[in-house]
């Protein structure tokens, strides 16, 4: 009876410990995708800096930029369209 019982406690333990690594794995993929929208918007900001410094800096080097560059867009942070719970 006492292995039965203790077949079952073993059984529980291992379907706690998925759970626990799927949510794990789950919150990991998360934070690549937040990590892949940082950079893609990092080498988005970078450029426009360097666009901006090419063309004379400060106030006068983003107008010269905003003329002859193309429109600068932002991606949609992927925070935004997923929430994990904790």
């Amino acid at each position: 009876m006492t292995e039965v019982s203790e077949s079952l406690q073993t059984d529980d333990k291992l379907e706690e410990l998925s759970k626990r690594i799927d949510t794990l794995s789950e919150k990991i993929d998360l934070i690549g995708q937040q990590n892949d929208w940082l950079c893609e918007n990092l080498q988005s900001l970078f450029l426009f800096v360097q666009q901006v410094g090419s063309n004379g800096g400060g106030i006068r080097g983003l107008l010269s930029a905003m003329k002859q560059g193309p429109s600068l867009t932002t991606n949609e942070s992927p925070i935004e369209a997923i929430k994990v719970e904790d």
